[in-house]
């Protein structure tokens, strides 16, 4: 539970931080494409040249405590078929089964469901129907729920 909390505030604030940047920046600032500097607007924050000025650089020592990884997923789509094998041979942790460790090793892994796990969702091995068995998170959990 404290995961999805994590990853439900990250994506709220990736979508605050996107909608800023976008509402915020005004047409007259456009970044010329010939420019090898991006100004800032803010007098207080400073001129950034390079990509170093933003990334550390691989020889940085960071120590691990300070660290925090994050793995990101395209779309996944435990519906459909998937659900249909899952359901037929009751094994939820199926699909997830030969990346669920990798998976796990992150601080913060965002998945891009693409259908919802919900109660009596139609087993169907063909058609239209988007949504998938709650078991799926099986896979996604060190233990069972």
């Amino acid at each position: 539970m404290k995961k999805v909390l994590i990853i439900a505030v990250f994506i709220i604030g990736l979508v605050v931080l996107g909608f800023r940047i976008f509402v915020t920046r005004p047409a007259d600032k456009v970044w010329p494409a010939t420019s090898n500097a991006v100004k800032s607007s803010n007098s207080e924050l400073p001129e950034i040249t390079t990509l170093d000025q933003i990334f550390a650089s691989p020889s940085a020592k960071l120590e691990s405590a300070d660290l925090v990884t994050l793995i990101a997923t395209g779309d996944v789509v435990p519906g459909r078929s998937v659900n249909y094998q899952t359901t037929k041979f009751n094994d939820f942790t199926w699909p997830w089964r030969n990346t669920s460790e990798f998976l796990m090793s992150s601080d913060l892994t965002y998945i891009n469901f693409e259908v919802p796990l919900v109660q009596n969702c139609p087993v169907t091995n063909e058609g239209m129907v988007f949504c998938g068995d709650p078991r799926h998170i099986l896979g996604l959990t060190p233990e069972p729920i």
